[in-house]
C-alpha cells in the first residue's frame, strides 16, 4: 500500500530476519534445555555457590510448559486478546482523529510499531517523548501526517496514566503502603 525507503525496507528485513533467529535459538533452547547460566557460574569461583540454585529455576522455566498444560490455551487466548484489542484500540482511535475509518492494516502496522517502542525503549520511564517521536516518525513512514501519530501517542500515554492512577488509587484503598514490601517480606521469613 505504500512504498519504504530503501534503508527502511533493509532495517525492517533485518529485524524479521532476527525475530526469526531468536525463535529457531528459543525452540534449541527448549528442546535441549541447557544449563548456559548455571554451567557459567559453575566456571566463575566467587559465584560458584549460586550455581546450583540458577539450575533450579533454568530447570523451572524450561518444564513450566509441561508442568502448566492446563493453562496454556488459556494463557494464548489472552496474549491474543491483548493484541486484538491493541490493534481495536488505535482503529477506533485513529477513526475518531481523522473522522474516517482507516484500514485493519494500517492499525496493525501502528500497534506493532507501538510494540517494538515499548521492548526497545522499556528502560525509558514512561517512555517520556520516545513513544512521541517514534509515532510521528512512523506515520511519516506509511503517509500519514506526523501529528496523527504524535496525537495517537499522546492518547494512549494519557490512556495509560490514567489505568496506572486508578490502580494505584485501589491499591491504597486495599491498604498498600511504602512499608508493605517490608512487611510481607518480614511475614515470609518468618513463616
Amino acid at each position: 500500500r505504500f512504498q519504504l525507503p530503501p534503508d527502511v525496507r533493509g532495517v525492517g528485513e533485518l529485524a524479521i530476519a532476527g525475530t526469526f533467529a531468536v525463535f529457531v535459538t528459543a525452540l534449541w533452547m527448549l528442546w535441549r534445555q541447557p544449563a548456559l547460566i548455571s554451567r557459567a557460574l559453575g566456571h566463575a569461583a566467587p559465584l560458584r555457590k549460586h550455581a546450583a540454585r540458577i539450575r533450579q529455576i533454568e530447570e523451572q522455566i524450561y518444564t513450566f510448559a509441561s508442568r502448566h498444560r492446563r493453562a496454556l490455551p488459556g494463557l494464548a487466548v489472552a496474549e491474543l486478546g491483548f493484541h486484538a484489542l491493541g490493534v481495536t484500540e488505535i482503529y477506533l482511535t485513529l477513526w475518531l482523529l481523522n473522522g474516517t475509518a482507516p484500514t485493519l492494516l494500517t492499525a496493525f502496522l501502528f500497534e506493532t510499531a507501538n510494540r517494538l517502542i515499548t521492548v526497545v525503549f522499556k528502560i525509558v520511564p514512561l517512555r517520556l517523548g520516545v513513544d512521541e517521536a517514534g509515532t510521528a516518525g512512523f506515520a511519516t513512514l506509511i503517509g500519514l501526517p506526523a501529528k496523527t501519530g504524535l496525537a495517537l501517542a499522546i492518547i494512549r500515554k494519557a490512556r495509560m496514566l490514567f489505568w496506572a492512577a486508578a490502580g494505584g488509587l485501589v491499591l491504597v484503598r486495599e491498604g498498600f503502603s511504602p512499608r508493605t514490601p517490608q512487611i510481607l517480606q518480614d511475614q515470609v521469613g518468618r513463616g
